[in-house]
């Protein structure tokens, strides 16, 4: 115990299992390649509708600004797919719900608490963590 009574125990990442630093750092990845895709085709299509707007008096402006207008749009489209097949969202989700899972199995193992109790063996609770992290 400290002089103030708290305990001189300190958890670091390198006591937590790899798969915890694993699952965050794809986690952490997949959300920020969600939000970049997210805002390019938000982006382009706030600024298609812009140019689309936009009133011009020659015949050459008025072509010029539809044309960018559908380039945004077309970009905007394939950004959309490249979201749509790649799911960033689902992989963020995922990932951030086997790390906190982790955590979770980490502090009850650290605890003793269920279902890692102190009255198994030590064998018994490393083997049903390892068995617990290996099943997801």
């Amino acid at each position: 115990m400290g002089s103030d009574g708290t305990s001189d125990l300190t958890i670091t990442r390198s006591d937590l299992p790899a798969l915890l630093g694993a699952a965050g750092n794809a986690s952490r990845v997949a959300k920020r390649n969600y939000h970049v895709w997210t805002g390019i085709d938000l982006s382009l299509l706030v600024v298609g509708t812009l140019l689309l707007s936009v009133e011009v008096s020659g015949g050459a402006q008025r072509s010029l600004t539809g044309l960018g207008a559908a380039i945004c749009f077309v970009v905007s489209w394939f950004s959309t797919i490249v979201l749509l097949k790649a799911q960033y969202d689902k992989i963020w989700y995922g990932a951030r719900a086997i790390a906190e899972t982790v955590k979770s199995l980490s502090w009850r193992y650290m605890m003793c608490a269920e279902p890692f109790l102190a009255k198994m063996s030590a064998e018994d609770v490393d083997e049903s963590l390892i068995a617990k992290l290996m099943s997801m």
